[in-house]
Parts: structure tokens; C-alpha cells; sequence
């Protein structure tokens, strides 16, 4: 029998031992299947809209199957806070939201490869996403710090292609020209910083205009406290959806470029501005009064947006009503030609109208009724059907009431047990100086 030699035995041991090293020692990325299809965003959709046809829901879960490779790039990213857990993608057939198991690790510009194999495609409030996609397991990045140009659209294609499967802006990060705050939404914070509240601010092309696109902020972001613009220009943001209904995502504050103005936007920020999209009546310094009952009070409605509203129908009963909404003290002493301007619906009939009133020296807690200076003639509409669109006020001049001490505006809601009363709704209230 032939001797082996030491060295000869070293040499065996040492190739055994390092042929079974686990391959999970590697990288994690290196052993993420590219050899495999290839897929694209668009196709990813397509194959949800058919899973959900098919079933009757859009609220299930589809598996993929296969080792499957979606090529993309990053085009918003967890940087601001804005999006927790949560990025953007897009690549030459589409955009998707995606949704992750840990944050961090994603950044805006990053070409990245995403296997597919029993990955979750679902939708969230009609919007379709990739979901529960762990970084280290699925993700590849193919390199960093590329270019992303946004897609120019107008205001109005967000609203007419964003349930679209085929045509969707859905996700996508778009650039929208001409565009400002609605003048209740001007110079107000993004969010709640403080209470960690999300708040949505009202985007418009014209202060006229009832269509309104809103902008969602989380309260987590570090710009949750800067205010938003006065003037008119250009926003970069992806666009999202809620339940088929189009909200804008910004990425940070420098997408706003919204320095300029107009003919029809004002070249300062309000005097007064109130669009409760805080859900809170009585921030800013706002108050009720109820000269008659407490059952008929003002409070917040939050159908189909967020707005002041009264009615004195409850249980089946209309209740005898006398209730104000105040705002707070307004100065409008060194002002050149200050407006006031609201939008208002008046929802089922009711005899009374809306009353629209200037008040001076007024002490919240008191009856306003002896601090009524004067009272105004807005564009109303009594005794609309239930669902009617939103009334401009038209532009109210207040130049006769520059000098007033402690001025306030005050809406006055009435309502009869006998002869019914209507749901009053008001958003969107603003003192505003409109250029020459």
C-alpha cells in the first residue's frame, strides 16, 4: 500500500473544506437570479387589471411566479420623509409605487434590478403597487446618480388619465406648469410637524376655480413646517391616487418653483386664509357662536374633501338655528385693494340663505350682533340639488373697510323647524390682494 504524503492530505483537506462553504456566505445580491426574464411595468399592470377582473376585486393579492427581472430607476425616494418604507419607480413602459420591508437603502437616480419570483402585486385605494419587496433579498443596484427628468403634463390630463390602466399617470413623476396654491391654501405649513398630522394643501390654475388638485404632506417630513408659496409657477411631483380621485406627492421643497405671478393670482400672501384641510374648525384663531341651540353648530365635513359645514337636520328634525362662524382679526390697514373670496354649496332646500357679514371690535364668546359693521352680497346659491359643484363667491372688495378697527368676516347660518333649512358647506376662505 502506497504511502500518502503530508503535504499531499493537506492539500485534500483544504479543497474539501472550501467546496463546502454555504453559499449563503456570499453576498446577498449575488445570489439574485439574472439569468431570467425580463418584465416591465406596464405588463405588471396589465397582468393586476386582468387578476382583478377576473376575480371581482382590486383589494387581493397576486403572486408572481418565476424569476422574473423588472429593470428600473428610482425616481422618488424616503430622503424628505415625505415616504416611509415607500419609493417610486419608473422605467420605458411605465411608473409604480413600491412598497418596502425596511426603510432606507433606495435613493432617487439609482438603476436598480428587482426579482420577481412570488413577489406581491396589489392595489391601495385603487392604485396598484408592488408590496413587502425586502432590498436585500430582491434588489440589485446596477449603478447610482442618474439623471430623472419628469414628464410635463397639464393640470387637466391628471384628472382624465389617472384610472386609465393603459394611458395611467398613476405614479408617475410629472412636471405641471402655470399652476398656483388656492388662496385658502396659500402661506400655510405643508403638515402638522408638531401633532405628526398629514394635511392636504389645494393646488389650482386659477383662484377662481372650484377644481382642485390636493397636495398630501406626512407630517414626519422635514418641510412639514415650511409654508407654501404665494405666487404662480411649476411644481415637480408624482402624481397618486385615493379611491380614483388624483393627490399629488412632493418630493421636497425645491420641486416648487412658484416665485412668479399673473394676471389672475395675487402678488402677496393673504390677509386670510382658512381651507380646513387641517380638519380643524377652529385653528387660526377661528370661533362659533350658537344664538340659539347647541343641536345646530358649524363642524367639519370631510366627504369628498375637507370643509366647513352646518345643518339643522338632525334625527329627522329640523331645530330652530342661529349659528356664526367667525374668523379671527384681520389687518388689512396698509392693503392697496384687498378681496375676499370663499366657495360655498348649498346641499337640499332650505329658506334662509347664507349671510355674509363684516364685524369690528369683535370679542370671540360674545353675540356677534353688536359688532356687525356691514354685511356683504357674495355670488350664493340658495336651494341647489344634492350634489351640485362648488359656488365661487366671485372677488368681494373690502376697500371700505380698511380702516376698521379689528376686523372680522363672520358667515351666519339660520335655520326654521318649520320651513326646513339646507346644509350649508364653505372651504377655501381668503383676504387677498389681486395685482393691477
Amino acid at each position: 500500500m502506497k504511502k500518502i504524503s503530508f503535504s499531499l492530505l493537506l492539500l485534500i483537506n483544504l479543497t474539501v473544506v472550501l467546496s463546502c462553504r454555504k453559499k449563503a456566505d456570499l453576498p446577498p445580491n449575488n445570489a439574485i437570479p439574472a439569468e431570467c426574464g425580463r418584465t416591465n411595468i406596464a405588463r405588471l399592470r396589465a397582468q393586476y387589471q386582468l387578476f382583478a377582473s377576473n376575480t371581482g376585486t382590486m383589494t387581493t393579492n397576486y403572486r408572481l411566479q418565476n424569476d422574473t427581472n423588472l429593470y428600473c430607476v428610482i425616481t422618488a425616494d424616503e430622503s424628505s420623509g415625505n415616504l416611509y418604507k415607500t419609493v417610486y419607480l419608473r422605467d420605458a413602459f411605465g411608473s409604480i409605487k413600491m412598497n418596502l420591508t425596511s426603510s432606507g437603502g433606495l435613493n432617487i437616480g439609482d438603476s436598480i434590478r428587482i426579482n420577481l419570483n412570488h413577489a406581491i402585486l396589489n392595489s391601495y385605494a385603487t392604485s396598484v403597487q408592488l408590496d413587502s419587496i425586502d432590498i436585500l433579498k430582491r434588489v440589485v443596484k446596477i449603478n447610482t446618480g442618474n439623471k430623472i427628468n419628469p414628464v410635463k403634463v397639464t393640470y387637466g390630463q391628471i384628472f382624465t388619465t389617472i384610472t386609465n390602466p393603459i394611458t395611467t399617470l398613476d405614479s408617475k413623476l410629472v412636471l405641471i406648469d402655470s399652476v398656483q396654491f388656492a388662496v385658502g391654501s396659500k402661506n400655510q405649513t405643508f403638515a402638522d410637524w408638531a401633532g405628526k398630522a398629514t394635511y392636504n394643501r389645494d393646488l389650482c390654475i386659477t383662484d377662481t376655480s372650484s377644481v382642485l388638485l390636493p397636495i398630501r404632506t406626512s407630517g414626519y417630513s422635514y418641510f412639514a413646517t415650511n409654508t407654501t408659496p404665494c405666487g404662480k409657477g411649476s411644481i415637480v411631483c408624482i402624481v397618486s391616487q385615493y379611491k380614483g380621485s388624483p393627490q399629488l406627492i412632493l418630493r421636497n421643497p425645491s420641486d416648487l418653483n412658484m416665485s412668479g405671478n399673473s394676471a389672475f393670482t395675487y402678488n402677496s400672501c393673504p390677509y386670510l386664509a382658512k381651507d380646513f384641510n387641517d380638519q380643524k374648525l377652529l385653528s387660526g384663531g377661528w370661533s362659533v357662536y350658537n344664538r340659539l341651540s347647541n343641536l345646530t353648530t358649524w363642524a367639519i365635513g370631510t366627504k369628498g374633501g375637507n370643509y366647513a359645514t352646518v345643518s339643522n337636520y338632525t334625527a329627522s328634525v329640523n331645530y330652530t338655528a342661529d349659528t356664526w362662524l367667525i374668523s379671527p382679526y384681520i389687518n388689512i390697514t396698509g392693503s392697496t385693494n384687498p378681496n375676499l373670496s370663499f366657495f360655498s354649496v348649498c346641499r337640499y332646500n332650505g329658506t334662509i340663505p347664507l349671510k355674509v357679514y363684516v364685524l369690528s371690535n369683535y370679542i370671540a364668546g360674545n353675540d356677534p350682533i353688536s359688532a356687525i359693521n356691514d354685511s356683504l352680497s357674495p355670488t350664493i346659491v340658495n336651494n341647489q340639488p344634492a350634489w351640485t359643484p362648488w359656488v365661487f363667491s366671485s372677488k368681494i372688495p373690502l376697500n371700505s373697510y380698511k380702516s376698521l378697527p379689528n376686523l372680522s368676516i363672520a358667515f351666519r347660518y339660520q335655520g326654521s323647524a318649520t320651513l326646513g333649512g339646507a346644509t350649508w358647506q364653505i372651504d377655501n376662505i381668503g383676504i387677498s390682494e389681486p395685482l393691477p
